[in-house]
């Protein structure tokens, strides 16, 4: 699944988007929903790096998210999302728990903090896994920009890289943990791994007003990382999570979201739900489900929960006792995606 940062999403570059990138902007384009600069490709993501990546996604399928990813600069209009870079992984986490990064932003669009923002996301989605002890970078010494970056994210120079004249950055678990993160840093949206289990689980039994239901918790809890479901990262705890379902080719669900009590008011909730919204766009679908208690109930929690809905575009379907049963009236909410 893309990684989700403030303003970016960082989308895991498949083999037909590997292809696009080589071959056909214009599919590339069509592919991620963005419009693809004139500058196209940044510097470095030459054909023999592609074919690179290509073959080493072709060889281990199951490593798609530990190579490129396509930097999409997001708007509130879907049209005028714009590819602005690459960056990721060179391959999963080394036995002795390294993983490497890289990164590059077309010309027009550097010295904006995109490049910034998306190593925050790649480090914030690599320390998430426990054996993932460092981070390293290569760079040349005459990329003061690039240089900048990695700084700013809590590198620190190491000596020489992985070839002559390159020199080497690293971050360890223990620096990254010690750095706080600036206020205007928004929380990562990363995978669900089977580590987050736990904290998926103590983050319900905290929301007793909306999740008092002990089979109702163990039924949602089992649905994770079996259905697509995404974790949102924040000072160093998981603060949410959501999964989500294919319902037909047109339709998907929001099956559980749920945000931390002392998370809340930070806008993940809305981030959650825009990372459904591009799910769903990117199978296809266009109408996105969600059930909650219904309004003949008088429970004022679930009222806040409809609010929240209706604040984001979702709109009353129906109201139906076929779920949840008589006690529990269920209102079915549904949002068009345009």
């Amino acid at each position: 699944m893309a990684i989700r940062t403030a303003r970016l999403e960082l989308v895991p570059g498949a083999l037909e988007l590997i292809d696009a990138a080589r071959d056909d902007p214009g599919e590339l384009g069509r592919l991620l929903a963005a419009r693809v600069p004139a500058s196209w490709p940044p510097e470095y993501l030459d054909r023999p790096a592609l074919e690179f990546t290509r073959a080493k996604m072709e060889a281990a399928p199951s490593e798609l998210g530990w190579w490129l990813y396509f930097v999409v600069l997001r708007d509130k209009d879907p049209a005028r999302h714009e590819l602005v870079g690459t960056c990721g992984y060179v391959g999963p986490p080394a036995a002795d728990g390294t993983v490497e990064i890289g990164y590059s932003i077309v010309a027009e669009h550097q010295r904006r903090g995109y490049a910034t923002e998306a190593v925050r996301g790649l480090l914030a989605r690599a320390f998430a896994l426990a054996e993932v002890r460092r981070v390293i970078a290569d760079t040349l010494p005459a990329l003061e920009p690039s240089i900048g970056v990695l700084v700013k994210s809590g590198f620190r120079l190491i000596g020489e890289g992985s070839a002559p004249g390159v020199v080497r950055f690293e971050l360890t678990r223990e620096a990254f943990e010690r750095t706080p993160p600036s206020a205007s840093d928004a929380p990562a949206i990363v995978p669900f791994e089977e580590r987050h289990r736990a904290d998926c689980a103590a983050i319900l039994a905290r929301l007793p007003e909306w999740f008092g239901i002990p089979a109702a918790n163990e039924a949602y809890l089992a649905t994770l990382g079996r259905l697509a479901t995404s974790v949102v990262s924040l000072d160093g705890t998981t603060a949410a999570f959501m999964a989500l379902e294919p319902l037909t080719p047109h339709a998907g669900e929001i099956h559980v979201m749920a945000v931390g009590p002392e998370f809340r008011r930070r806008g993940i909730g809305r981030a959650l739900v825009h990372e459904a919204e591009t799910w769903l766009r990117q199978r296809g679908g266009s109408l996105l489900h969600v059930k909650t208690l219904a309004p003949s109930h008088p429970d004022p929690h679930y009222a806040e929960t409809r609010a929240f809905y209706s604040a984001l575009g979702f709109l009353p379907l129906l109201e139906t006792t076929a779920f949840w049963g008589e006690k529990l009236p269920t209102l079915m909410l549904v949002k068009a995606l345009r």
